[in-house]
């Protein structure tokens, strides 16, 4: 009996040991940084993520991969994506403001595709009831996304390169991400709607100057007749 005992005690520790094993394993696959866990999935040949396409470019791709930008003159610059896949350089210089971009790793190498020095995706106009986007590329798929990751747009930009999304029913303060896929690239825009002032308020005016409260970091134009 002592004997058997002994066995279902060892028999019970073995099991013990492996859930614990098991358990570390899986907590530490759901504590891991989203960034960190979307690039390990990521393969060589997959788009890499545009997230500054102006200097210095930002972006993601494979953890530790080397990231490499090409200019017309075949000048090329580099960095390495630190462990997440995160990544920041500089693009050489170029007159028609284009650059090759790919990444390498472990002796492979993904394709190369042309990005465009300026901004990937920008606000053109916010009001209660729209935004406007200004892209890159036109005729590109496009899709937003909000903080839970549910889809509220998806479609393609407009050959004026805008993109327009209904916000009637989205409240201040949710932050909105834009991802654009264009050129083998991918370019991620993330907005946070401010609260829209209904009307510009003036508070003081001179024969030179006009003062008043708008919505915070608006652009603000006076038209006038000729």
């Amino acid at each position: 009996m002592k004997r058997k005992d002994e066995e279902k005690m060892k028999t019970c520790l073995k099991v013990a040991v492996l859930l614990s094993s098991i358990l570390a394993i899986w907590w530490g696959i759901i504590n891991q940084n989203p960034h960190q866990v979307a690039a390990q999935q990521k393969d060589i040949n997959d788009p890499i993520i545009i997230t500054q396409a102006f200097n210095p470019i930002q972006g993601i791709a494979l953890p530790n991969a080397k990231i490499i930008l090409t200019d017309y003159l075949g000048n090329t610059t580099d960095t390495i994506a630190d462990k997440n896949g995160k990544f920041s350089l500089f693009a050489p210089f170029t007159h028609n403001e284009k650059v090759d971009i790919h990444q390498e790793l472990n002796g492979l190498s993904g394709p190369k595709n042309t990005m465009k020095i300026r901004p990937g995706i920008s606000v053109l106009h916010c009001s209660t009831t729209e935004l406007v986007l200004f892209c890159v590329a036109a005729n590109a798929d496009i899709e937003i996304r909000t903080e839970t990751g549910a889809i509220l747009s998806q479609g393609k930009t407009g050959s004026d390169y805008r993109y327009t999304i209904d916000l009637t029913k989205v409240p201040d303060g949710t932050t909105l991400t834009s991802v654009l896929k264009s050129g083998g690239l991918e370019y991620h825009f993330s907005y946070t709607l401010l609260p829209t002032a209904p009307k510009f308020i003036v508070t003081e005016t001179t024969e030179y100057d006009i003062k008043g409260v708008g919505m915070p970091a608006a652009e603000v134009g006076i038209l006038g007749e000729s």
